[in-house]
């Protein structure tokens, strides 16, 4: 659920407020046995972020926001998002430590879609 705080409430006012952003770059890093390079929550993120600075002249296409992809030990995932600017660089960092994370954040989800009855919905409309 914390990545989608940080999409929904941080990228926006980042974005907004940090002027001339010129760098943009999205650390990836899990497990040795993680097949999928780069990670759907990077890709995600780095289409969240993408759709946000459209306007931006150093970002002219989606691959201009750099990502490296880390696959080394037990880590379940953590993902940093770096902005920099000329003066200064904001970094943001999340990291998941047990995978029951992922399964609250499912039993949440079904809460929400319950009183549903049709729709397509993503976790933007839920958290």
């Amino acid at each position: 659920m914390g990545i989608n705080v940080i999409v929904n409430n941080l990228f926006n006012n980042i974005i907004k407020k940090f002027n001339n952003i010129t760098d943009i770059h999205i650390i990836d890093t899990h497990h040795r046995n993680k097949k999928q390079i780069p990670s759907g929550t990077a890709s995600m993120l780095a289409k969240s972020i993408f759709s946000l600075i459209s306007n931006n002249k150093n970002f002219s296409n989606i691959n201009d926001i750099k990502l490296t992809s880390i696959r080394l030990g037990n880590i379940v995932g953590k993902h940093s998002i770096i902005f920099v600017n000329n003066l200064e660089c904001i970094e943001i960092k999340h990291t998941v430590y047990h995978r029951k994370s992922f399964a609250i954040g499912a039993i949440e989800a079904a809460k929400w879609i319950i009183n549903y009855k049709t729709g397509l919905f993503n976790t933007n409309n839920i958290f």
